[in-house]
């Protein structure tokens, strides 16, 4: 029988957040990669901590919290000097890969997901402009979001 099966056995290892196999108490999070992409270790982070029952019992239960990073986030940027602006957004992107990993999806897929359809979209922005014989980098933020709408029911209907 091993050390931490005897420990478990006789309960001592239930008071303890988590025991190695020399029975001593490290943290759940302990065996985890900090070297991989910091995106899928915040999932992997998620993963872990579920486990224990440390999470939302669904995606509309998550969601309130990424409301509220964003509103630490919109705090921030009225602020001067903007002093904690990386950590608040560093923990509406945590929310945002919590949310995303309880709704079933895997954060890097996702993130890749979106990528390619804002490239794809840009492309079609970047077409539109070229028809219209425009150069984007002459274009106003208006007249761009107005090619980027375009585009957008380009999409929806060649998905038809």
């Amino acid at each position: 029988m091993s050390a931490d099966s005897r420990e478990f056995e006789s309960g001592e290892c239930l008071q303890k957040p988590h025991c190695d196999a020399t029975g001593t108490v490290t943290s759940i999070l302990s065996q985890l990669d900090a070297a991989v992409d910091p995106l899928i270790f915040a999932q992997e982070i998620q993963t872990r901590v579920s486990g224990v029952g440390f999470d939302w019992k669904g995606p509309r239960q998550a969601l309130p919290k990424v409301y509220e990073e964003l509103e630490e986030v919109s705090q921030v940027l009225n602020e001067p000097g903007k002093l904690h602006l990386q950590e608040e957004l560093g923990d509406l992107i945590f929310s945002v890969i919590n949310l995303i990993r309880i709704s079933g999806h895997n954060a890097y897929d996702t993130l890749a997901s979106a990528n390619n359809k804002f490239i794809h979209r840009f492309n079609l922005l970047e077409a539109m402009a070229h028809e219209e014989h425009r150069d984007i980098s002459f274009m106003t933020p208006e007249e761009l979001e107005e090619l980027w709408e375009k585009a957008k029911v380009q999409e929806e209907n060649a998905k038809q």
